[in-house]
């Protein structure tokens, strides 16, 4: 549980090279949701610093703190690292990484070495990563493809150049620094893409741009090609270690997730699980040496999706069930159709919506919801929930503070709909198609009274919020989040406002904050150049740290 920055690269490289497994624990969730992932995970020890000692639940005689305790590991005696052998074996697991479970309860995702190394040499081989290239981080350990933008690199000699927390979460920031910064490979979700050029990033010839997440879309394609980058679209659950497929995009036209990555195997089946023709639409199962160990204390869950391979000679092979749809290309690509079930992706997390309903159920003021993931604009998804009322009638305000203390911000519904009953099929279930929309232009939701904007900053900063979450009468003590934002368009408002101010807040300021405190911030800011920020590079075994 680190901060973004060196510590956090030596943390997950020193655990790996002991043998050891990591767990990646976000300092941003909920405490409930990490005292979970501890207890379930049986940590036997924390590595974390003084500011986040407290966020999880572990005895401190069982903490290592990377700061506070320097001077005690200052004393340990060094071992050089080309004398340090790694004592792991390839089915041994490397990491464990919690996804979404349906049950109202994250699993834990065991994976081995195995996958890992086959994938890295691959990527490095493929991508033509050298030791002259350089590699930014800018996503958080607990989403899998952190994994190949720390050990990518390192694999070849490379540099990580990884970003802090704030100039992660700080598209502007990024796109003033990437033109000088040298960088020649960077991976990200089709939105944090999006997000760059909005910020007024201009591409480079330089950069090999791996895109994964989520679907790649044409007009996102033609806007990277046409940039200068050299594109790939990649594709993979964590189940199968990150990335089971991939291919370079040479035209927007002819998108695809590519041909599997080395040592994988890809099958398209049908219900009785027998190999679909080519082009016949099916569920992509995925075997080879990615395919992960199963779920943490889920034996049950684990049979269900890892199933013995019957494509495979190999003793012990598997295949996992991705729930995924798609099917063969005559060109030998995978093309992705969707899901087969009601699982979601949203700007690239993976969420169970029956994680979501589990919490909502567990209250009595709800007798049943729904949600859902609507696109009712192009490229902007956001989860919706659906409720009917049980004992009393629920505040939509309390519902969001209750799931905040419990989920993380990316699963966080940014509209809650009452209904008096769901709409269901004549087959008795839940007629998804036919719930309604969030209301278009509607007045922001029912909450207490409050002033409407006064000052020029605050009217000003209610017409962007306005604009962005199609909403009108916005008041001063209106919170952006509340309101249905989420952390994309909350950058879409910074960049706006800038546009009209001449100054850039941090767009994290506005998750807790309400209009009024948002734009008193403004007025109490002066006009700035963007932020360089401080950024962390790791090259060739050699740490240190650096103003940008």
């Amino acid at each position: 549980c680190l901060e973004r920055g060196v510590d956090m690269v030596v943390a997950v490289v020193g655990i790996l090279k002991s043998g050891a497994a990591y767990v990646p624990l976000d300092p941003g969730f909920p405490q409930e949701r990490l005292g979970f992932m501890v207890e379930d995970a049986g940590l036997a020890a924390l590595v974390t610093q003084e500011a986040l000692a407290g966020v999880a639940s572990v005895p401190r005689e069982r903490t290592v703190l990377l700061d506070g305790d320097a001077a005690l590991l200052d004393a340990q005696p060094a071992v050089p690292p080309v004398d340090a052998a790694l004592d792991a074996a390839p089915m041994d697991t490397a990491y464990v990484i919690y996804t979404s479970g349906s049950t109202g309860k994250p699993k834990g995702v065991l994976v081995p070495h195995r996958g890992i190394v086959s994938l890295m040499q691959y990527l490095a081989r493929t991508l033509d990563i050298r030791a002259q290239d350089r590699m930014l981080a800018v996503t958080t350990l607990s989403f899998d493809i952190a994994v190949t933008e720390v050990l990518l690199p390192l694999t070849v000699g490379a540099e990580v150049v990884v970003a802090d927390g704030e100039l992660a979460g700080d598209s502007h920031a990024l796109a003033a620094w990437l033109p000088a910064s040298g960088i020649t490979a960077m991976q990200a979700t089709p939105g944090r893409w999006r997000m760059l050029f909005d910020a007024g990033w201009q591409g480079s010839r330089c950069i090999k741009a791996l895109t994964a997440g989520e679907p790649l879309s044409p007009e996102l394609a033609s806007r990277l090609l046409g940039a200068g980058c050299t594109l790939w679209n990649l594709y993979g659950p964590t189940e199968t270690t990150i990335y089971s497929t991939g291919g370079q995009v040479l035209s927007p036209e002819a998108i695809s997730i590519g041909r599997p990555v080395a040592n994988t195997s890809i099958w398209i089946l049908d219900e009785q699980r027998q190999p679909c023709p080519i082009g016949t639409p099916g569920e992509i199962w995925i075997g080879g040496d990615g395919v992960a160990l199963g779920y943490l204390n889920r034996a049950e869950l684990t049979a269900e999706r890892f199933i013995d391979d019957p494509f495979s000679a190999a003793p012990g092979a598997k295949l996992y069930r991705t729930g995924d749809r798609g099917r063969w290309r005559t060109d030998g690509c995978v093309e992705h159709l969707g899901r087969c079930d009601f699982q979601l992706k949203v700007r690239g997390f993976r969420i169970e919506p029956g994680e979501i309903e589990a919490c909502l159920a567990s209250r009595p003021d709800v007798a049943h919801s729904v949600v859902i993931a609507r696109e009712d604009a192009p490229g902007d998804t956001r989860l919706v929930a659906y409720v009917v009322p049980g004992a009393g009638t629920p505040e939509e305000g309390a519902l969001r503070d209750f799931l905040r203390a419990q989920l993380p911000a990316y699963m966080v519904p940014q509209h809650i709909v009452m209904l008096d009953r769901l709409p269901l099929t004549p087959n008795g279930k839940v007629d998804r198609k036919a719930l309604p929309r969030p209301d278009a232009g509607a007045s922001a939701p029912a909450r207490a009274e409050s002033a409407r904007p006064d000052t020029a900053t605050e009217a000003q900063l209610a017409e962007v919020w306005g604009e962005l979450l199609k909403l009108t009468d916005i008041r001063v003590d209106d919170n952006f989040f509340d309101l249905g934002g989420h952390s994309l368009l909350a950058m879409q408002a910074v960049l706006a406002m800038e546009t009209r101010t001449g100054k850039r807040l941090n767009p994290r300021r506005m998750i807790f904050e309400t209009l009024r405190q948002v734009a008193r911030a403004y007025d109490e800011m002066e006009a700035q150049q963007p932020k360089q920020g401080v950024l962390n590079r790791v090259f060739g075994g050699l740490l240190r740290r650096r103003n940008a």
